[in-house]
């Protein structure tokens, strides 16, 4: 992998990684919690009071997802030569994930101001289609938290044994495994455990995507010619 594209790629990590952080700062700022958003009456009162920041968090989720984009090419290329298999599965998985991940940003910046408009002139109407919506996204989520984890988890194990990565790489492992945990773990015994995991995962997968781009940036300057 070329210099220019190894770097390129790493800034790119670094800046998805920025991104989310972003994303989950609006999100949270918007007074947003899963109870609310699954409460048709509450959730048209959320969007009223909040939308704006939930408008905001979709640039954010967005252009990150474009950045992470960039940055699971980028790891692609670094796994080819050490791990061909792996390579592509993180390459296919990431893609897919990000894929249906980005259904939710654009369509929460779409829909808010149709939401809101409709929530002032019939609240329970719009509640109601409001929770038709948000099962849409809550099914793109899932989709997209279970292949961006297994994207994860490939990485993880696949620079396991590669020298100066290890702690990175244990990261990528239990980011992984988080992910698709909120996922599997729905409509099990376990389930009640989805809400305490998703937080800390969110913040895994900041890490993962930040330190995974200073990983590439570093290997690009390491083995630059002198």
């Amino acid at each position: 992998m070329s210099l220019i594209t190894e770097r390129f790629t790493g800034r790119a990590g670094v800046w998805a990684g920025i991104a989310l952080l972003g994303e989950t700062t609006c999100f949270l700022a918007s007074g947003w919690t899963a109870e609310k958003m699954n409460d048709p009456a509450a959730a048209m009162a959320l969007l009223a009071h909040g939308g704006r920041f939930l408008r905001l968090s979709a640039v954010f989720g967005a252009s990150g997802i474009a950045l992470t984009a960039l940055f699971v090419v980028g790891l692609y290329l670094r796994l080819r030569e050490r791990s061909p298999r792996a390579a592509i599965a993180v390459l296919v998985w990431g893609l897919v994930g990000l894929a249906s991940h980005v259904l939710i940003p654009l369509g929460l910046w779409v829909a808010i101001p149709g939401f809101v408009q409709w929530g002032a002139r019939d609240v329970t109407a719009a509640g109601n289609a409001w929770m038709a919506f948000w099962n849409v996204c809550n099914s793109a989520q899932g989709v997209g938290s279970l292949f961006d984890g297994l994207a994860m988890l490939t990485t993880g194990i696949a620079l396991m044994g590669a020298p100066g990565v290890r702690r990175f790489a244990v990261v990528a492992i239990v980011a992984g495994i988080a992910s698709a945990f909120t996922v599997v773990a729905v409509g099990t015994p376990v389930q009640s455990l989805v809400a305490i995991v998703y937080l800390p995962m969110i913040a895994l997968t900041i890490l993962f995507r930040s330190w995974g781009g200073v990983v590439l940036v570093r290997t690009a300057m390491a083995t630059a010619p002198a």
